[in-house]
């Protein structure tokens, strides 16, 4: 049997010696010449085993340094993403409030070119800032006990509610329709509208012209956020009509167009408009409860509680407000196409002075759903 001890002191000896000066020098110290071959060859493998591991042990450590290399150039190439996608975002940022400032110059240029029309009618305006002095006094105790005797579940921002199974709270034979808001914006029945039994209970129906009319109001000119809720069924959604309007031009209405909702809401008299046309498309003899908010900055729509989405609109971002006006709110038809009325029925519409949210606009068309 072979010395490992043996083979050891050949492998180095190896290093400063051929094999044939070993094997004599064995064999000179009685080492059979086979044995002495044995022992040279194996010392000759081991070397050859060693250098192999080495040269294996170097290729790891290469092969490690490599893949330290390209995780740390992913981690700059990454680091190099984030950066550019930073610099793309501040961009946008920065092209957004270019815009934005765009935008309130042009409006302020609007204002003040709105400003210098009111001073050259100066004394019209002082006369009508008398009269409206008058009027606000006149009605500031009303308002006072209004307020103290006002049912806290209404709140102040309702200001139209009117729900037409309680037509009976004036008289059962009126066609007074009581606002249940506490500003007192009834609403009258004209010509062929009617109250009828639906599956909802009491609603009016409108047709071949008949509508609703309530008188204007000062709690009726909004000019900043506002929120108009109906719940309406309409006989042929193919046809252009006129859901409500308010103003002669009119300043601000919805109507069903080609089966959609179009939402108009009127900044200004030489101002663009602003529209919204729904992508949901109204079917026949379908209750839908229908709502338009704006918030002071972006106009919304939604359909039975859930917000449109993928909308067609013209203007919907702006921060200039809603033109006022005097004319009185008609459901069912405008003051400029009476050729647009509403066929079909309406069971309540409601208009509050602010942007409802959206978990309040589902939970109010859950309600109405009941």
């Amino acid at each position: 049997m072979v010395s490992q001890r043996l083979i050891n002191y050949i492998k180095e000896d190896l290093k400063n010696h051929d094999k044939e000066e070993i094997k004599n020098i064995l064999v000179g110290h009685g080492y059979p010449e086979e044995l002495a071959n044995i022992t040279i060859k194996a010392a000759v493998e081991t070397n050859e085993q060693e250098k192999g591991d080495i040269i294996k042990e170097k290729k790891e450590k290469e092969n490690i340094k490599t893949l330290e290399e390209e995780r740390e150039s992913r981690k700059k190439q990454l680091k190099a993403e984030k950066e550019r996608k930073n610099k793309e975002r501040e961009i946008r940022k920065e092209e957004f409030r270019i815009k934005r400032d765009e935008s309130k110059k042009k409006f302020e240029r609007l204002k003040k070119k709105t400003a210098e029309k009111a001073r050259k009618n100066s004394k019209v305006l002082i006369l009508i800032l008398i009269i409206m002095i008058l009027g606000a006094s006149f009605f500031v105790f009303n308002d006072f006990f209004n307020d103290w005797f006002y049912n806290i579940k209404n709140e102040r921002s309702l200001i139209l509610d009117l729900n037409f199974e309680d037509y009976y709270l004036i008289n059962v034979n009126s066609t007074v329709i009581k606002d249940n808001s506490k500003y007192g914006n009834d609403g009258t029945l004209k010509r062929d509208a009617k109250l009828v039994d639906t599956d909802f209970g009491k609603a009016v129906e409108l047709n071949k012209g008949g509508y609703v009319e309530v008188k204007d109001s000062n709690s009726l000119d909004i000019s900043d956020e506002i929120t108009i809720e109906t719940l309406i069924y309409t006989y042929n959604a193919s046809k252009i009509q006129t859901i409500m309007a308010k103003g002669d031009n009119p300043d601000w209405y919805i109507t069903i167009f080609n089966h959609s909702v179009l939402s108009y809401l009127r900044e200004g008299k030489d101002i663009p408009n602003h529209i919204l046309l729904s992508n949901t498309k109204l079917e026949d003899n379908v209750w839908y409860v229908i709502t338009l908010t704006y918030d002071g900055s972006v106009m919304e729509m939604y359909i039975n509680g859930k917000q449109e989405e993928d909308i067609t609109f013209h203007n919907r971002y702006w921060d200039g407000g809603i033109q006022v006006n005097d004319h009185n709110l008609l459901i069912g038809i405008n003051e400029r196409w009476e050729r647009e009325y509403f066929g079909g029925l309406i069971k309540s519409v409601k208009v509050y002075t602010r942007a409802l949210t959206e978990g309040e606009i589902k939970n109010s068309y859950l309600l109405l759903e009941e």
